[in-house]
């Protein structure tokens, strides 16, 4: 451990001897300071001097609301820092021939790796702590603070922090040239934030990918997902482990398809890990916001536990030619969609969730089929750029002996059904987020 936190000291001693660590403080300090102040002038007025009473003012400066919150602001440029802090961390060692001392000295792979980590998570501290004077500043201007949304939210914000530095980690032990490095890094984190939208139309990968991709994951605020905690967990582990593995094989004579191998089944552990643990039936979530603010009301909680021992069916209706709906509901968006109703299989965990796709004229005159069109050939069209399969397009005479849906219009609706057979429309309208 000592040889550890002597590497980390040695690292943020270079660190700050370069113009790039104090630089990118100053930076973040002013996008913070743009963020904050943009609230006080749009909202805090408003918000807190005239209306000092309202509830969850916590949640509305910190997570949500118009204006910029705080969290997501700070999340909307970090990703744009940590490649030049990180871009130096091994690839400087190559190109100055000064990795070779450190293969000749009595340093392990794993001790070099986790000293470069532990002073990036050193100076995310630093990041924090200028994060926390703004969160403080809240602390004395709202009333009845919610402490608990502020701490799990700057932790969480420092989780993604250590994500980032891992992914730079890792890059930086891929080439000698920071300045390719600090790029592949970029490209690694946009890969990170968009392979969510990958592969969302096939039902084997649509999770994995979703899992993968670090947006739906953060920050962590108020609420504790337990597949969240450890999405921030796994995955720089996946990273160190790899960057581990990267000087080892440096060490190593071996054929290149052992390395991949190697690589593979580690990143195939990690993810098999990540995906176990972020079902529905195995995620453990707790709100710690006060009055619970986060989560459903109480009332609607008494309504679900009527429910205990009974399984509720949750079906939506697909008609592929609802040109306003359809496409909220497409299987590319379908994790979106359940997502919707998190807040419900929350305490509901084995809620089940049926799409069910057909093609008719939609009564309202919202169709994708213009009038005088074939309108099974304009429905092949839409499943075609959708990614469906038309053979599991139900026609109109199939959906029509399963539910005759001519008196909502055809258009794409939802039904609720207990295991008695009891059950009741929940219509979506068409509004700038299309709910319920």
């Amino acid at each position: 451990m000592k040889t550890i936190y002597r590497i980390a000291k040695s690292e943020l001693n270079s660190l700050f001897c370069s113009p790039i660590a104090w630089l990118v403080l100053v930076i973040f300090t002013f996008q913070l300071s743009m963020v904050f102040t943009d609230r006080i002038i749009w909202e805090l007025k408003d918000f807190v001097v005239n209306n000092r009473e309202r509830d969850g003012l916590t949640v509305y400066f910190l997570l949500s609301g118009f204006g910029t919150p705080l969290f997501p602001g700070v999340l909307s440029y970090l990703y744009l820092y940590f490649p030049l802090l990180t871009m130096g961390l091994m690839s400087r060692e190559f190109s100055s021939g000064s990795i070779k001392l450190l293969y000749s000295s009595p340093i392990t792979s794993t001790q070099i790796v986790l000293g470069k980590f532990l002073s990036m998570m050193f100076y995310g501290l630093i990041m924090l702590a200028i994060v926390t004077v703004y969160v403080v500043f809240y602390m004395f201007i709202i009333k009845d603070f919610d402490y608990p949304v502020a701490i799990t939210g700057l932790i969480g914000i420092y989780l993604i922090m250590c994500l980032y530095s891992a992914v730079g980690l890792f890059v930086s032990c891929l080439t000698s040239y920071q300045v390719v490095a600090a790029i592949g890094t970029f490209a690694a984190l946009t890969f990170l934030q968009v392979i969510g939208g990958v592969f969302q139309g096939v039902d084997f990968w649509r999770d994995i990918t979703y899992w993968i991709c670090s947006g739906p994951h953060g920050p962590i605020a108020g609420l504790i997902n337990s597949g969240d905690v450890l999405y921030f967990i796994l995955m720089p582990a996946l990273f160190i482990g790899m960057s581990i593995m990267k000087l080892q094989f440096a060490r190593q004579s071996k054929p290149w398809y052992v390395k991949m191998v190697k690589y593979l089944a580690l990143v195939v552990v990690i993810v098999g890990i990540g995906y176990a643990t972020s079902r529905r039936t195995t995620v453990c979530i707790t709100d710690l916001s006060r009055d619970e603010q986060l989560t459903l009301t109480p009332k609607s909680r008494d309504i679900l536990k009527r429910y205990d021992g009974q399984e509720l069916t949750l079906t939506t209706y697909v008609n592929i030619m609802d040109e306003h709906m359809a496409a909220k509901v497409f299987p590319k968006s379908r994790i979106g969609d359940m997502s919707a109703f998190s807040k419900y299989y929350r305490f509901k965990p084995d809620m089940k969730f049926k799409y069910i796709y057909y093609y008719d004229h939609v009564l309202n005159g919202h169709s994708c089929c213009a009038p005088g069109d074939d309108l099974e050939e304009a429905a092949r069209k839409q499943a075609k750029v959708n990614g469906l399969d038309f053979d599991d397009v139900l026609s109109p005479e199939e959906m029509r002996e399963i539910h005759d849906l001519s008196g909502e219009n055809n258009q794409v609706v939802r039904t609720l059904e207990d295991s008695e057979g009891n059950w009741t429309y929940l219509r979506m309208y068409n509004d700038l987020r299309g709910l319920l």
